[in-house]
């Protein structure tokens, strides 16, 4: 307030000295008078000075006056607010602070300590950038960014946070400021509280974790956990090691038909629960299908310790259910090293992994190998890692490239999986997914209706008599026109589960023999 009185009278001399430098002009017509100006002129010019000079000097004192009716404006605001607050306090227990940007000071108000038991661990504006070891780790970021907006002078800054209370238990708790500012426009001072959140902050919590949640095994969803593992793994997990597990019930497409949907979904959950008990509740728990789950188990010791807890999962998570339901599974693992691959390549090499445990006859767990110096690769790994190059490199896989048709690898039951697929077959299905088990959905399901259930018998036979079928179908595109294909299928050896097929477009021979038989006719 006082520097504003100084500017007052700053102000005033400023006058008096526009009126002295005035003042020369009144001799100056004084001495014009003496050659022929009369002395009305002088008394004009003297009072025009001085009236001149009374209104630069009474603008002056308004505006300054107004400043200062501003300024205590704002500081009985201020003042009230600081009331409100502490009135705030005394009712809903929250901790008042105020700090000044001039003298960097900050002073906490006695809830401090009977709040949060312990004196305040921040003394000035700038501490908030600082370490505070009662601040959870992961919030210190928070925090620190509220403190540089305050810094730099935001209106309002906030921030959760949660507090290490002195029993160990995390609180959730919200610290907003508001600034106050000098009449130049520099900050000068801030007021502000800390609340306790932690009911709300847990409330919301749980609802964001229902809404992203399976809601059948409680566990998170295709699209969350796959945001979930991306985040980790290019954040805090980017260092370190860590195993994607991706594991499928064997058959389970049959249970439903065989005890019903209530029983099935049951089994789901159950294997939920088994699935949660042999990780770290830290660990990443998905539920991304029917009958499929998704781990990522984070900073892993070796691969030896993968492997053993990867047979320990099939051997907890395979149980007979009843006399006449034996459950089974078969689990794919991929592994990561302080980031040496990203999300795609992790499932899609756990994806090869679980279709070679389903290979190799289901009910077992197979590690995509991991290349590294100090581990061994295994005769299962080196086929596996073999298995996944060699259409890349073999004379065949570059015959596959170019044929007119696809090449599948099914698994046939009730329902139809696909564990192979050559690239001529993604590039007659005209697609760039490389997810199998979607692409084959999609194409089976495009096949038109009055064929479809002729394709799964033809394809059921192949299976069970061991001899090859041939079969043609109709498939629409978007423009309502269909196309002619043909399939040619045979069980593969002795696995009766499995069929290898041929699939072709045989639309343009088919259109040449109508145009024969036209001509024919």
């Amino acid at each position: 307030m006082m520097g504003y009185y100084r500017k007052l009278a700053a102000n005033c001399m400023v006058c008096m000295v526009l009126t002295f430098v005035l003042y020369p002009k009144t001799v100056l017509a004084n001495n014009l008078s003496k050659t022929g100006f009369s002395p009305l002129s002088e008394y004009i010019t003297i009072i025009g000075a001085v009236f001149l000079a009374l209104i630069v000097f009474g603008l002056i004192i308004y505006n300054n006056f107004r400043n200062i009716h501003r300024l205590n404006r704002e500081n009985k605001s201020m003042q009230k607010l600081i009331s409100n607050y502490e009135v705030a306090n005394k009712v809903f227990g929250s901790i008042f602070f105020e700090g000044s940007h001039e003298t960097n000071e900050l002073h906490f108000d006695g809830n401090y300590s009977t709040i949060l038991g312990r004196e305040p661990y921040y003394k000035r504006l700038s501490d908030f950038g600082q370490h505070n070891p009662y601040v959870y780790p992961d919030d210190l970021v928070e925090i620190a960014r509220f403190g540089q907006n305050l810094q730099k002078g935001a209106k309002y800054a906030s921030a959760e946070f949660r507090y290490i209370m002195q029993n160990g238990s995390l609180v959730w708790h919200k610290i907003e400021a508001q600034t106050f500012f000098e009449l130049s426009g520099k900050p000068a001072s801030i007021v502000g509280r800390i609340i306790n959140i932690n009911n709300q902050k847990l409330e919301m919590l749980r609802l964001q974790q229902i809404a992203s949640s399976d809601s059948l095994t409680g566990l998170l969803s295709n699209r969350p956990a796959k945001d979930a593992i991306k985040e980790f793994l290019s954040g805090e997990g980017k260092a370190g090691t860590h195993a994607l597990y991706l594991i499928d019930l064997d058959n389970f497409h049959d249970v439903n038909y065989m005890v019903g949907h209530f029983t099935g979904d049951a089994i789901l959950s159950k294997v939920a629960e088994k699935l949660k008990a042999q990780f770290d509740e830290n660990d990443i728990f998905a539920r991304i299908g029917g009958d499929e789950f998704i781990v990522l188990q984070k900073n892993v010791a070796s691969i030896r310790e993968i492997r053993e807890h990867a047979e320990n999962v099939v051997k907890v998570l395979s149980y007979r259910h009843d006399e006449n339901l034996e459950i089974t599974c078969s689990v794919g693992v991929s592994v990561v090293k302080n980031g040496n691959k990203d999300i795609e390549a992790l499932f899609r090499e756990a994806d090869i992994a679980m279709f070679s445990a389903k290979g190799l006859g289901k009910g077992r767990h197979v590690v995509f190998p991991y290349k590294d110096d100090n581990i061994h690769l295994s005769e299962q790994d080196t086929e596996i890692l073999q298995a996944a190059e060699k259409y890349a490199s073999s004379p065949i896989g570059s015959i596959l490239k170019y044929v007119s048709g696809g090449i599948v690898k099914l698994e046939v039951d009730s329902r139809i999986r696909m564990t192979y697929a050559s690239e001529g077959f993604y590039r007659l299905k005209k697609t760039k997914s490389k997810k199998m088990r979607y692409v084959w959905d999609e194409f089976f399901f495009s096949i038109n209706k009055a064929d479809r259930e002729n394709v799964l018998y033809m394809l059921q036979n192949a299976r069970e008599t061991g001899k090859a079928v041939d079969v043609s179908f109709r498939i629409y595109n978007k423009y309502l026109k269909f196309a002619w294909y043909n399939l040619r299928a045979v069980r593969n050896g002795e696995n009766k589960s499995e069929v290898i097929a041929i699939i072709s477009d045989v639309t343009p021979l088919l259109s040449s023999n109508i145009q024969l038989d036209y001509l024919l006719s």
